[in-house]
Order: C-alpha cells, then structure tokens, then sequence
C-alpha cells in the first residue's frame, strides 16, 4: 500500500508541474499575468516550487516526513533566488550553513504534522545551531555588518553555553 501511495504523490507531482509548465508555454506570460509586479518568474522559482509542492502534500497527506525534503529544497530555491536576483554568488562561502538549518525546520515541521511534538527537539536544535552558524558566518564575511562583526563572539559564548546547559536538562527530564 505503501509503495502505491508513493507512486500516486509522484504522478500527483508530474502532473501539477508538468500542467503549469504546459499552460505557461502555451500562453506565455501567463504566470507573469497572476503574480504581482514584484515578483518575476526566474529559474529559482522552479526548485523554491517544488519545495512547496513536498510541503503541500507533507500536509494534505499527514505524512510529515516529506516535509524535510520539502524544507531543504525549499531553502536551497530561496538561497538560489537570493543570489540569482542578488548577484552575490560569493554568498555560497557561508550560507550553506543554512542548509542544514532548513533539515531542522522541516524535522519541527515533521513532528507538528504528525502529532509528535517531542521528536520536534532535535530539529529545533538543529535549527538554532545553525542559525547561529550563520550569523558568525555572516559577519566574518560581511564586514558591513557592523553589529554582528562588532559582536559575533558573543554569539559564539551564548551557543556553547546552550551546548553545555541542554544535556542535563535533558538527563534531569528523562530521570524525572
């Protein structure tokens, strides 16, 4: 049964992006015509979709495990968006980092749509770690960045500190 519900998501799949890409090619501009002004269809837009699309179906089928790959493909279209419209491929040096966050975030994604709200912890761990990663990242490489290159070792002191407090809160938690 498994196997047939897997098969029917990627059909499902196929044909939305397959439907929208036929309908844009047969009348052009026709996802131009939909979205605001702002808003210019480019090529990351493709993969930030397909994210959503996990994501959707993560939701609309309560299996939360979709939602991960959801999230990370989601994080690596918006990152692709960010530097496509940016031109700051450099950017590629730190904001991996946020790569994994985005495992985190679908992990807390996960755990919400299937109910399981303890299981979320790793991914909210994952998440702050590594949102914090970024940060130091950030500003050692963005030196524009005045207040973060003014105080990125403070967010190197809060981390460990979280690193060192959360195993006995946890040990404490599972005796108790």
């Amino acid at each position: 049964m498994r196997k047939r519900g897997s098969s029917v998501f990627a059909g499902l799949i196929l044909l939305v992006i397959g439907g929208v890409l036929l309908a844009n090619q047969i009348n052009p501009g026709l996802l131009a015509n939909i979205l605001p002004d702002t808003i210019t269809i480019t090529w990351p837009w493709f993969v930030i979709g397909t994210g959503l699309v996990f994501i959707f179906f993560a939701l609309l089928t309560g299996t939360g495990g979709l939602a991960v790959p959801g999230s990370v493909i989601g994080t690596i279209g918006l990152i692709l968006y960010y530097q496509n419209n940016s031109g700051d491929w450099e950017s590629w040096a730190f904001i991996w980092v946020l790569i994994p966050a985005s495992v985190g975030l679908g992990i807390i994604l996960s755990s919400l749509i299937e109910g399981h709200l303890r299981s979320a912890i790793p991914g909210v761990w994952l998440l702050l770690i590594n949102l914090v990663i970024f940060l130091v990242f950030w500003a050692i490489f963005r030196r524009d960045s005045a207040l973060l290159s003014a105080y990125w070792p403070v967010l190197l002191i809060v981390a460990g500190v979280l690193l060192l407090i959360q195993p006995p809160l946890g040990r404490r938690r599972a005796g108790g």
